[in-house]
Formats: structure tokens, C-alpha cells, sequence
């Protein structure tokens, strides 16, 4: 279904109460279009914010958001009930961004993602919280942290994408390690390794490129 279908649907679904899960899926199922903007509705923010983070470009990130929400109604049928709606939505936007990683890496491209992450929670301060969180900054925090963002940003570029994945989900996008490991089909005990490594690569990155924008 296309994005101009959906928006034509708005207004009818906008007067519409959001069924619960089981019901949704149904709906979806038997093609409803009202249903399938229900699910955009609830689904697409943290959906085009996870594909920024993952791809760090907003043009990208949309084409991918629609490409997922496209995937999920083509393939309802296919969702079984062995995990809520929401971790087979991630399970498929996740297998999107990483088949992109790898037909750009394919093509040579250094790109790979961008993410507000991070730190480890376990008796660890949380060192990037407050990029992490959105909570309405003055001017100047703004300025700060566009410029810490941007040194963030250089340091994600490195990181391998299984280790990405992992810490985005889980300090971004606060899933629990049980929700992670559903959603990438491994351990709980991989879950917390790549979460560590994860963090670990990132902050040894960060502190690199902070020590060398202080050289002279």
C-alpha cells in the first residue's frame, strides 16, 4: 500500500477508536486500509527514528520507513503471535536497515550509521543522557549538544552494525534484553555481550576523537 492511499484514509481514521492488537492484526489481515494507517499511526515515529539512527540520513530513513511499513502489511499473514506486534515490526525494520548496510558496503560506500546512543547502565553513569533525551534545551544546550552530537555521530560511524543494533535497542529505544533477544534471535547472554562491546567501541572512539581535536 502506498504512503498517498494511507493519507487519504486519515480523515476516516481519525474518527476511528485504535482496536487493540489481536484486532488489528485481524483487520490488516482481511486488507483494511483504515487498520494499516492505524498501524502507521502508532508505529511510524519510532520507526523512522530507529532507521535515522541506524542509516544517518533522514531521506534514506524515510524511504526505508515506508519500505518496513509496506513489508508489514504485504506479509501479516506471516505474523504467527510468537512475539507482540511490536518486536516483529523491529525484527523486520532491523532486517531492512541491515540488508542496506550491506548493499552499500558491497558498493565500497563508508557509510554506515549514525545513532544518539549510550552507556551502560549496571552501576555505570550514563554519560550521553541528555542527548538521548529530548527535554525542550535552552539555546545554548542546543549548540552543545549539535556539537557533541556531531563528534557522536563520527565515533557511531565505526561501529560494527551488530553492535549498533544491539545498543541502540536497548538505550535508545529502551527495549528490555528479553525484547532484544526476541527480536534479533540470539541469546540473552549474546544480547549483553554485544551491548557491552558495543559500548565499550563507542566510548574508546569517542575519547579518540576528543583527544585529537585537542592536539595542536
Amino acid at each position: 500500500m502506498s504512503s498517498e492511499m494511507a493519507v487519504e484514509k486519515m480523515g476516516e481514521a481519525s474518527q476511528w477508536t485504535p482496536p487493540v492488537e489481536g484486532e488489528l492484526v485481524q483487520q490488516l489481515r482481511a486488507g483494511s486500509q483504515v487498520a494499516y494507517v492505524c498501524l502507521v499511526g502508532q508505529f511510524e515515529h519510532s520507526i523512522y527514528n530507529l532507521m535515522l539512527r541506524l542509516l544517518g540520513n533522514p531521506h534514506d530513513a524515510a524511504d526505508m520507513t515506508q519500505e518496513v511499513f509496506i513489508k508489514v502489511y504485504r506479509g501479516i499473514n506471516r505474523f504467527n503471535g510468537d512475539s507482540n506486534l511490536r518486536t516483529w515490526i523491529y525484527r523486520i525494520a532491523l532486517r531492512e536497515a541491515a540488508n542496506w548496510h550491506r548493499w552499500w558496503v558491497r558498493r565500497r560506500l563508508n557509510r554506515t550509521v549514525s545513532l544518539d546512543l549510550v552507556d551502560p547502565e549496571d552501576g555505570e553513569t550514563r554519560v550521553f543522557e541528555n542527548v538521548l533525551r529530548d527535554h525542550a534545551p535552552t539555546p545554548p544546550e542546543r549548540v552543545m549538544r549539535a556539537e557533541f552530537e556531531a563528534r557522536l555521530q563520527a565515533a557511531l560511524r565505526t561501529l560494527p552494525v551488530k553492535y549498533r543494533m544491539a545498543v541502540v535497542l536497548r538505550d535508545v529505544e529502551e527495549f528490555s534484553y528479553e525484547e532484544i533477544a526476541a527480536t534479533l534471535h540470539i541469546s540473552i547472554g549474546t544480547v549483553k555481550s554485544r551491548i557491552l562491546r558495543g559500548r565499550e567501541l563507542l566510548r574508546d572512539k569517542l575519547r579518540s576523537l576528543l583527544n585529537h581535536e585537542h592536539l595542536p
